[in-house]
């Protein structure tokens, strides 16, 4: 049992803070991007030399530990997935959602979309055509990359995958109001990896907690706090 003295913060209290804007250059260079294709990338130059994204791309995949260096993911339906076992990219987001639940992924094919892989849809954050235009590809990026460093945004992600994971009402709350009690101050939020509620939690709930401190801690860290 615990006891917060008086009432426990509620994420909907930072709306209030102004969160300043971070700078975009600043943000894509933080971000590392994944792409998982077979076929040649031809957005992928572009998007490095003229917008300075992080991009590395791969044919398949052979081991999901690989993508862990990366917040924003990009998955080919087709042609890959064999490395892991799989049939299609289908299968390389189940496995990446399960274990990295707060990844970023965009799923994308280059055919019309098969209603087989709907269910695989369903587990990205994003779904899109491959031949979409140049300017929409850097407003997706763009967007998600903001995304993983929204104390807002990530907080509602991770509150939801603890319910998920069966964490208890009373324990989430504890968690919220440390979270958002630290969430601009870096050596608060560092330990809060380490604090005695997520010690307690059970490894998958603990990687979940200690996967938002990581993508907030990017926040503190291209905005300058000390």
């Amino acid at each position: 049992m615990y006891f917060i003295i008086g009432s426990p913060k509620s994420i909907e209290s930072i709306k209030g803070q102004n969160l300043p804007d971070l700078d975009i250059r600043k943000i894509r260079e933080s971000q590392k991007i994944l792409v998982i294709d077979d076929n040649p990338s031809h957005y992928k130059d572009f998007l490095v030399e003229k917008y300075e994204f992080k991009i590395t791309k791969i044919d398949d995949i052979q081991d999901i530990s690989v993508v862990s260096e990366y917040g924003v993911i990009l998955c080919d339906m087709e042609g890959v997935g064999k490395g892991i076992g799989g049939k299609s990219g289908g299968d390389v987001i189940t496995e990446i959602r399960k274990r990295y639940p707060l990844k970023q992924i965009v799923a994308y094919t280059g055919h019309k979309f098969q209603a087989s892989y709907n269910k695989y849809f369903t587990l990205a954050d994003r779904v899109v055509e491959k031949d979409i235009e140049l300017d929409e590809w850097v407003e997706l990026l763009d967007g998600l990359a903001k995304e993983l460093t929204d104390p807002i945004v990530q907080w509602k992600r991770t509150r939801n995958l603890l319910f998920e994971q069966g964490v208890a009402t009373s324990i989430v709350v504890e968690l919220e109001d440390s979270f958002v009690t630290s969430c601009f101050d870096k050596e608060k939020l560092n330990n809060l990896k380490g604090s005695r509620i997520v010690d307690k939690l059970s490894p998958v709930s603990k990687n979940i907690v200690q996967d938002l401190v990581t993508n907030l801690l990017v926040r503190l860290i291209i905005g300058g706090v000390s």
